[in-house]
Protein backbone atom coordinates (compact mmCIF):
# COMPACT_ATOMS: atom_id res chain seq x y z
CA UNK A 1 0.00 0.00 0.00
CA UNK A 2 2.57 2.57 0.62
CA UNK A 3 4.55 1.27 -2.38
CA UNK A 4 1.16 2.06 -3.95
CA UNK A 5 0.84 5.44 -2.30
CA UNK A 6 4.26 6.83 -3.64
CA UNK A 7 3.67 5.43 -6.88
CA UNK A 8 0.44 7.94 -7.25
CA UNK A 9 2.54 10.57 -5.66
CA UNK A 10 5.37 10.03 -8.16
CA UNK A 11 2.50 10.12 -11.19
CA UNK A 12 1.16 13.64 -9.67
CA UNK A 13 5.00 14.41 -10.54
CA UNK A 14 5.23 13.63 -14.07
CA UNK A 15 6.77 16.20 -16.70
CA UNK A 16 3.48 18.07 -17.75
CA UNK A 17 1.84 17.95 -14.55
CA UNK A 18 0.63 20.89 -12.71
CA UNK A 19 2.37 21.72 -9.89
CA UNK A 20 1.11 20.95 -6.73
CA UNK A 21 -0.67 24.12 -5.03
CA UNK A 22 0.84 25.24 -1.87
CA UNK A 23 0.61 28.46 0.47
CA UNK A 24 4.46 29.78 0.56
CA UNK A 25 5.03 32.80 2.46
CA UNK A 26 7.99 35.25 2.85
CA UNK A 27 10.23 36.63 5.85
CA UNK A 28 7.57 39.45 6.60
CA UNK A 29 4.89 37.08 6.68
CA UNK A 30 3.22 38.19 2.70
CA UNK A 31 1.68 34.80 1.25
CA UNK A 32 2.39 33.43 -2.27
CA UNK A 33 1.84 30.56 -4.61
CA UNK A 34 3.36 29.42 -7.74
CA UNK A 35 0.71 31.14 -9.69
CA UNK A 36 2.25 34.85 -8.57
CA UNK A 37 5.21 33.33 -10.91
CA UNK A 38 3.37 32.29 -14.40
CA UNK A 39 5.14 33.24 -17.05
CA UNK A 40 8.80 32.55 -15.79
CA UNK A 41 10.72 29.46 -15.88
CA UNK A 42 10.60 28.29 -11.56
CA UNK A 43 13.65 26.68 -10.23
CA UNK A 44 12.79 25.79 -6.96
CA UNK A 45 14.88 25.03 -3.74
CA UNK A 46 13.10 22.78 -1.06
CA UNK A 47 15.54 22.94 2.03
CA UNK A 48 16.12 24.08 5.71
CA UNK A 49 18.80 25.78 7.94
CA UNK A 50 19.11 22.61 10.25
CA UNK A 51 20.24 20.62 6.67
CA UNK A 52 23.86 20.71 5.96
CA UNK A 53 24.18 19.20 2.54
CA UNK A 54 21.38 22.21 1.70
CA UNK A 55 23.30 25.29 2.86
CA UNK A 56 26.74 23.51 1.27
CA UNK A 57 24.22 23.79 -2.41
CA UNK A 58 23.62 28.12 -1.38
CA UNK A 59 26.88 29.50 -3.18
CA UNK A 60 26.37 27.32 -6.28
CA UNK A 61 22.64 28.56 -6.32
CA UNK A 62 23.57 32.17 -5.73
CA UNK A 63 26.13 31.77 -8.24
CA UNK A 64 23.66 30.30 -10.67
CA UNK A 65 21.04 32.62 -9.92
CA UNK A 66 23.41 35.53 -11.09
CA UNK A 67 24.33 33.97 -14.09
CA UNK A 68 20.77 33.67 -15.39
CA UNK A 69 19.93 37.39 -13.73
CA UNK A 70 17.25 38.89 -16.21
CA UNK A 71 16.31 35.71 -18.02
CA UNK A 72 13.58 33.63 -18.43
CA UNK A 73 13.30 32.28 -15.12
CA UNK A 74 12.63 32.81 -11.34
CA UNK A 75 15.03 31.15 -8.56
CA UNK A 76 12.24 30.09 -5.56
CA UNK A 77 13.83 29.04 -2.13
CA UNK A 78 11.57 26.94 -0.37
CA UNK A 79 12.27 26.54 3.50
CA UNK A 80 11.32 23.24 5.56
CA UNK A 81 12.06 25.14 9.08
CA UNK A 82 9.49 24.06 11.34
CA UNK A 83 7.16 27.51 12.50
CA UNK A 84 9.35 27.00 16.33
CA UNK A 85 12.70 27.78 13.94
CA UNK A 86 10.59 31.06 12.57
CA UNK A 87 13.32 33.64 14.30
CA UNK A 88 16.36 31.10 12.96
CA UNK A 89 15.47 31.17 9.68
CA UNK A 90 14.73 34.73 9.09
CA UNK A 91 18.15 35.42 11.11
CA UNK A 92 19.56 32.83 8.24
CA UNK A 93 18.69 34.36 5.03
CA UNK A 94 19.23 37.92 6.58
CA UNK A 95 23.00 36.88 7.15
CA UNK A 96 23.53 35.19 3.99
CA UNK A 97 23.27 36.84 0.43
CA UNK A 98 20.75 34.53 -0.31
CA UNK A 99 18.72 34.72 -3.96
CA UNK A 100 15.87 37.51 -3.38
CA UNK A 101 12.99 35.54 -3.34
CA UNK A 102 12.92 32.79 0.03
CA UNK A 103 10.00 31.58 1.33
CA UNK A 104 8.70 28.87 4.37
CA UNK A 105 6.15 26.40 4.13
CA UNK A 106 4.13 26.99 7.25
CA UNK A 107 3.66 23.21 9.05
CA UNK A 108 0.35 22.89 6.82
CA UNK A 109 2.09 23.52 3.61
CA UNK A 110 5.30 21.69 5.31
CA UNK A 111 3.33 18.23 5.04
CA UNK A 112 1.55 18.86 2.00
CA UNK A 113 3.90 20.06 0.13
CA UNK A 114 6.04 16.67 1.48
CA UNK A 115 4.18 14.50 0.37
CA UNK A 116 2.55 15.65 -3.05
CA UNK A 117 6.25 16.37 -4.19
CA UNK A 118 7.18 13.17 -2.43
CA UNK A 119 10.00 14.70 -0.98
CA UNK A 120 12.41 12.40 1.56
CA UNK A 121 15.49 13.94 1.66
CA UNK A 122 16.69 17.47 1.31
CA UNK A 123 18.25 19.44 -0.42
CA UNK A 124 15.86 18.90 -3.42
CA UNK A 125 15.88 20.75 -6.88
CA UNK A 126 12.57 21.05 -9.12
CA UNK A 127 11.81 22.93 -12.03
CA UNK A 128 8.51 23.76 -13.22
CA UNK A 129 7.62 25.65 -16.57
CA UNK A 130 5.97 28.82 -17.46
CA UNK A 131 2.41 27.71 -16.83
CA UNK A 132 3.47 26.76 -13.26
CA UNK A 133 3.53 22.63 -14.85
CA UNK A 134 6.18 20.28 -13.96
CA UNK A 135 9.45 20.06 -15.85
CA UNK A 136 11.16 18.13 -13.62
CA UNK A 137 10.54 16.78 -10.21
CA UNK A 138 13.64 15.90 -9.31
CA UNK A 139 16.31 18.59 -10.90
CA UNK A 140 19.97 18.33 -11.22
CA UNK A 141 21.39 20.66 -8.37
CA UNK A 142 23.14 23.91 -8.64
CA UNK A 143 26.56 22.41 -7.78
CA UNK A 144 25.56 19.32 -10.84
CA UNK A 145 27.30 19.81 -14.29
CA UNK A 146 24.18 18.84 -15.54
CA UNK A 147 21.95 22.12 -14.27
CA UNK A 148 23.40 24.84 -17.40
CA UNK A 149 22.56 22.53 -20.03
CA UNK A 150 19.09 21.70 -18.73
CA UNK A 151 18.52 25.55 -18.03
CA UNK A 152 19.70 26.43 -21.07
CA UNK A 153 17.67 23.62 -23.02
CA UNK A 154 14.41 25.62 -21.57
CA UNK A 155 15.83 29.13 -22.21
Amino acid sequence: ALVEKRYENMKEMLPGAPAPVAKLVNADGKEFSFADFKGKYIYIDFWATWCGPCIKEIPSLIELEKEYHGKDITFVSISFDKDADLQKWKNFISKRTMGEIQFRADAKSNERISKSWNIVTIPRFAILDREGKVVDANAPFPSSKEIRGVLNKLL
